[in-house]
């Protein structure tokens, strides 16, 4: 009897959640829905992105850039994280930034695509084109 009482007060004790262990993470990162792109190059052939999305609820904030280049092609994440919560406020929060391309970059043409919207631009010409 004695065994049986302790092995039930093992499993009770086992099964209740300890003060300091955390709950599981339920947050992951997505990328933020972008608006529009616009690229800016000054003469030392620095790129800078100005860049306008939208986050779509109140449990997610801007996260962080994350960004590629191979050759001419510049692949730009812009990622948020939403917490988890199974229920948020749905207010669209409006996002606005100036990203820098790890650069200076060499003259050619370049195409940079930030999370799905692409734009073509040239460093080193006369002028930079933005489509």
């Amino acid at each position: 009897m004695l065994v049986a009482s302790l092995a039930a007060v093992s499993f009770l004790l086992g099964a209740t959640p300890r003060s300091d262990e955390q709950p599981p993470d339920r947050s992951y990162l997505f990328p933020i829905q972008i608006t529009g792109v616009e690229v800016r190059v000054d003469d030392a052939g620095q790129v800078f992105l100005d860049l306008d999305g939208i986050i779509p609820n109140g449990c997610s904030r801007f996260e962080q850039v994350v960004q590629s280049r191979e050759g001419n092609q510049i692949s730009v994440q812009v990622l948020a994280r939403h917490s988890g919560a199974e229920v948020c406020t749905m207010i669209v929060q409006i996002y606005r930034d100036t990203i820098a391309i790890d650069g200076p970059l060499p003259a050619g043409a370049y195409r940079v695509d930030v999370n799905g919207v692409a734009r073509d631009f040239a460093v080193g010409w006369p002028a930079s084109t933005d489509s």
